[in-house]
């Protein structure tokens, strides 16, 4: 009953945040039950491989893992957890001396975004979800017009005419960073609304002014989230929440990759600032193939922890889709919401054809919850930066 409870809490909390929910519309198994195990390496006594070590607590774990000889990467204090690099004679010694231990892959994350150049095309890909203009609209025609289109499509920009714009609310994004642009980093009174820096890969904090995204797909969350930019033709504003504040960790590197240990380094410290930053929104635009139960997997732990901390988690479905069952880590955790991906067929204002993108994940997930919770524009999402 409590966790029910918790869900209904959080769903309140949703109803609650006016146009900054918003930001929520615009992200985006039985899968294999094997054990979440160590990869193998190669035959050398000596080599090593990323372990996650999850034991009674972080202290605890750290000794052990130093006391065999391990060279530990990561606190994780979320999840009781460090990563550390160990050879398979040290993993064994570890297993040998606390049994009740859980020792994961130090497993790779990828960024919710798919890598096709406009006009690609192939027999399982139709080329309307990003671009050959099978629309009332090219591809240049769309890419550039002066509005994004999708405030308006969900009702955000009548809420903005009303003054709600997401003032007051932090959205804490997760991802590979922010190019250093006004109509990101600025809210629409001009003001800096970036309100921390966090480098989850050096371990690191950042200048709120230090910009960098050497692969753009936070850039690109950031500006469909929060972008406080007007359209010159009519002063709509081309984000959904253009004066929320905005938290940001940078987990992935330049080709839109992380592991294990560093997003949930990334959430750990989010969790930890909650309070500081008033974050009420982590934003998860990423997914990883699902290796056990919900439950047990420790990049899922990480996220429902946020979530018991109060946290709105948002992740998407991931792109594994469209076949049933495809819903990624962390989308399958039945407490966040996750999010799949619509297009319009680049014909912004007809509906009529309007239909699920061919890579957007599908449930059930293997413990039968139905995901995705929102189906929302993703199909060829346009971050309106100028």
């Amino acid at each position: 009953m409590e966790s029910n409870l918790s869900i209904l809490e959080s769903r309140k909390i949703l109803t609650n945040l006016g146009a900054s929910a918003l930001v929520l519309m615009v992200m985006q198994a039985a899968a294999p039950m094997f054990a979440f195990e160590a990869r193998s390496t190669s035959a050398t006594a000596n080599s090593t491989s990323s372990v996650l070590i999850q034991g009674t607590d972080i202290e605890t774990v750290t000794a052990a893992v130093e006391a065999v000889g391990g060279h530990v990467t990561h606190r994780l204090t979320l999840i009781d957890a460090t990563a550390a690099e160990l050879t398979q004679q040290q993993r064994a010694a570890l297993t040998t001396a606390y049994p009740a231990w859980s020792l994961h892959a130090n497993a790779a994350v990828e960024t919710a975004a798919k890598g096709l150049e406009k006009n690609t095309e192939s027999a399982n890909e139709p080329t309307a979800d990003y671009g050959s203009g099978n629309g009332d609209t090219s591809w240049d025609a769309y890419m550039n017009a002066a509005y994004t289109h999708y405030p308006g499509r969900i009702g955000a920009d009548l809420l903005h005419s009303q003054g709600i714009t997401g003032r007051g609310v932090t959205i804490a994004v997760l991802d590979s960073g922010i190019f250093g642009r006004a109509a990101l980093s600025e809210n629409t009174a001009g003001d800096l609304r970036v309100l921390a820096q966090y480098d989850a890969i050096g371990n690191k904090i950042w200048s709120p002014t230090f910009w960098q995204d050497r692969n753009g797909h936070g850039s690109h969350v950031i500006a469909t989230a929060a972008n406080s930019a007007a359209n010159v033709d009519d002063g709509r504003y081309n984000g959904i929440a253009p004066d929320a504040d905005v938290v940001l960790v940078r987990a992935f590197d330049r080709y839109g990759r992380a592991t294990y240990a560093d997003v949930i380094r990334g959430i750990d410290w989010i969790v930890s600032n909650r309070e500081a930053y008033g974050i009420r929104i982590l934003n998860l635009s990423m997914s990883a193939p699902v290796r056990s139960h919900y439950w047990d997997d420790p990049l899922n732990q990480a996220v429902m922890a946020a979530w018991h901390a109060g946290i709105v988690v948002v992740a998407s479905a991931g792109n594994g889709g469209p076949d049933p069952m495809t819903v990624g880590v962390p989308g399958n955790v039945p407490y966040i919401i996750t999010v799949g991906a619509m297009t319009d067929s680049f014909t912004a204002n007809d509906e009529t054809d309007d239909r699920l993108t061919f890579f957007s994940a599908a449930g059930p997930t293997a413990e039968a919850f139905v995901k995705p919770d929102v189906i929302a524009h993703g199909g060829q999402q346009r971050g309106q930066c100028r």
